[in-house]
């Protein structure tokens, strides 16, 4: 009778294949972690928060601004906003009633800036914690 086993040879070739795939698992787990690629994704809440201020849900025009906030108007229902940045950029209203909408997070504290650059035009810019600077121009609502 003969009895089928494996042998010393076959068990430690065994050992030596999960071996590699297990480190080559973790060497792809831990680039992948640190790649780049991996942020792509970043600028995508940048972009979303620009295209939240010139949704025609609002419809925001331009009252006033200076460097570290904005002050706008809603055509729709003829309430003033402020638009302000710290830890994040928020969109609150003007006469403190109310809560926030919180557009953007991430911020270095204090890197929050904006100014007019035409009618219903503003360039805001920020950086991020990670160093990272973003800016974008909102153009606001049309005039009808």
């Amino acid at each position: 009778m003969k009895i089928r086993a494996f042998t010393l040879i076959e068990c430690i070739c065994a050992l030596l294949v999960t071996s590699l795939v297990v480190i080559l698992l973790s060497l792809f787990l831990s680039t992948a972690r640190h790649s780049p690629l991996m942020n792509a994704d970043q600028p995508l809440d940048w972009y979303l928060c620009l295209a939240e201020l010139e949704s025609p849900d609002h419809q925001f025009e331009i009252t006033r601004v200076n460097q570290i906030e904005a002050r706008l108007t809603s055509r729709l229902n003829h309430r003033q906003y402020l638009l302000r940045g710290r830890e994040r950029v928020y969109l609150t209203m003007a006469d403190g009633k109310g809560g926030y909408l919180p557009l953007f997070d991430d911020l270095q504290v204090g890197s929050f800036h904006c100014r007019q650059i035409g009618h219903n035009q503003m360039e805001l810019e920020i950086r991020r914690k990670n160093g990272h600077q973003e800016r974008g121009i909102v153009r606001l609502s049309n005039d009808d």
